[in-house]
């Protein structure tokens, strides 16, 4: 038989009386850290001065007995539980570098209730091909070589000899020599650029390049590419941009520029204008720029005019840029 202090009884003695019982349990305290008929949870606790955190059942521990207190009339109400789905706060993550195409998705901005936003992005990289003095620019002239890019591990290189379709603007009127033009698809994991180089024309007709890349630059590859074919970037005068998707690009165009359904599909944006800001301002228009500014000195050539094609409800937008020549930069 088992007594309730743990000890095992003698079953040879003689049973003790019931108040021998009572005496025995009086003089033998119950053994600290055993079972016994009181729950271990339930058990005074001597406080712990240096503690800086309750007790946790799951330690071992137990708080002291709480003093008895008369019951609170009022009692605060129990605060409302946080729901499941809460994000949970983390420390501010470093920043990390933007790269000069990326656009951050999370901030990318309503074309339509940002329109000046787009414009003033716009005057400032229309000022960094216009003014070397301007501050801030983080473009430099592009010296990346096909060779690099056919060295690189992640890079699957395509060349063909006939060029994606991009007749929506008539590039080859525009090519100083239309027959000598190459077609090219470059793959580094998930970033993309597709598209020909012709004398005085580069046409990007897919391009693609995830945030945070590693990988080169868009205006870059496009860069490398032609200078490859015709030694230098002097001649480029008009780059194209076939079945443009980009929401930010396509929203303004659709949402702001093309409101009035009877005005030509194929629709002209002087350099200054308010639409040709807006449109600088966009992704596209920054490639754009960025490949001016990589492919000559800064103040020598800028962006002159934007054309864009687009048929209201399309699901893209065919763009032109033209490079001019600034006066009196020699």
């Amino acid at each position: 038989m088992r007594c309730i202090c743990g000890h095992r009884s003698d079953s040879e003695s003689p049973s003790p009386t019931p108040e021998e019982q009572r005496q025995q349990q009086q003089e033998q305290p119950a053994p600290q850290g055993t079972e016994t008929g009181i729950e271990l949870q339930d058990l005074p606790a001597t406080p712990d001065p240096n503690r800086t955190r309750p007790a946790d059942p799951a330690d071992g521990e137990t708080e002291p007995a709480p003093k008895r207190q008369k019951p609170n009339p009022k009692p605060e109400p129990a605060p409302a539980p946080v729901p499941a789905s809460a994000p949970i706060p983390i420390p501010s993550a470093v920043p990390r570098p933007v790269p000069k195409e990326s656009v951050v998705v999370e901030t990318e901005r309503d074309p339509v209730s940002d329109i000046e936003w787009l414009r003033q992005r716009g005057t400032q990289i229309v000022g960094w091909m216009d003014n070397p003095d301007l501050p801030d620019c983080p473009v430099q002239r592009s010296t990346l070589t096909l060779a690099q890019i056919q060295a690189n591990q992640d890079a699957v290189f395509t060349r063909f000899g006939t060029p994606p379709d991009a007749s929506f603007l008539d590039y080859e009127s525009y090519a100083d020599d239309p027959h000598n033009c190459v077609a090219w698809s470059i793959w580094f994991g998930m970033d993309l650029w597709v598209g020909m180089t012709a004398r005085g024309v580069i046409v990007m007709a897919n391009i693609s390049r995830t945030w945070g890349s590693q990988h080169p630059f868009t205006s870059d590859i496009a860069l490398a590419l032609y200078a490859h074919q015709f030694g230098t970037t002097d001649s480029l005068r008009h780059i194209f941009f076939n079945g443009v998707v980009n929401t930010q690009t396509r929203g303004l165009i659709s949402n702001y520029l093309y409101t009035n359904q009877f005005e030509p599909d194929v629709r002209d944006w002087e350099y200054g204008s308010q639409g040709y800001l807006a449109l600088m301002g966009t992704r596209i228009g920054r490639v754009a720029a960025y490949t001016v500014l990589g492919a000559f000195p800064r103040g020598t050539h800028r962006i002159s005019r934007v054309v864009t094609d687009f048929e209201p409800g399309a699901l893209s937008v065919e763009m032109r840029f033209d490079i001019e020549a600034i006066s009196g930069s020699g």
